[in-house]
């Protein structure tokens, strides 16, 4: 494992030395999907190791002072560093990361993987508003785990990604050849994720299919 912090944003250099991605590979990992996959794997880890991860990957501590501040030896913290390399390196966890939680508990309208799919976003989205990781500004609909006829539909239409399919008038979508109920309920469930407002889409839903 590579021990030396590559400069990129956290936590891609967190990532980078797991997998020993290359600059190249850490840019094409740069997604909603991959953020939401890393803190949901680190969401099941126990404190202090996610402790060590964020003051030495993201706020860019020495291993000393990670050591001061959780009361641990220098040697003790790389111990961490290691145990939760490995951690992340195991297969399930890897392919959480690679993939996203939501793909990986594969039933896309299924609770496990909402709540996976939510916990790791939110975690995500919270710890990254200091920090400004861009992945989280303006997905692409492609990164937003859409079902395949939503992500047509809007796709076919031009709309190309978070901020622009939110500007988009409700009612134009009602447009969109095959977008219907179904699509409908899933673009709000889908913007819930966001923290979007939706009343928009309900109030078009109640007065078009109810």
């Amino acid at each position: 494992m590579r021990t030396k912090k590559p400069d990129y944003p956290y936590p891609y250099n967190f990532l980078s030395v797991v997998y020993a991605w290359t600059e190249k590979e850490a840019e094409e990992h740069t997604s909603v999907n991959t953020l939401a996959g890393f803190y949901y794997v680190m969401s099941t880890m126990d404190d202090r190791s996610q402790d060590v991860i964020n003051l030495y990957y993201r706020d860019n501590k020495t291993q000393k002072e990670v050591g001061d501040a959780i009361d641990r030896s220098s040697a003790r913290v790389q111990q961490i560093l290691s145990h939760v390399a490995r951690f992340f390196r195991r297969p399930s966890n890897s392919a959480i990361v690679f993939k996203g939680p939501m793909m990986f508990f594969e039933v896309r309208s299924g609770e496990r993987a909402n709540v996976a799919y939510r916990e790791g976003y939110l975690n995500g989205y919270h710890d990254c508003i200091e920090h400004k990781q861009s992945a989280f500004e303006n997905p692409s609909v492609k990164e937003m785990n859409l079902s395949v006829r939503l992500y047509h539909c809007l796709t076919r239409d031009g709309i190309e990604d978070l901020k622009q399919l939110y500007e988009t008038d409700p009612k134009h979508l009602m447009e969109i050849r095959c977008f219907g109920p179904k699509c409908l309920d899933e673009l709000i469930e889908a913007l819930k994720l966001y923290n979007l407002d939706v009343q928009k889409y309900i109030d078009l839903k109640e007065n078009n299919y109810e």
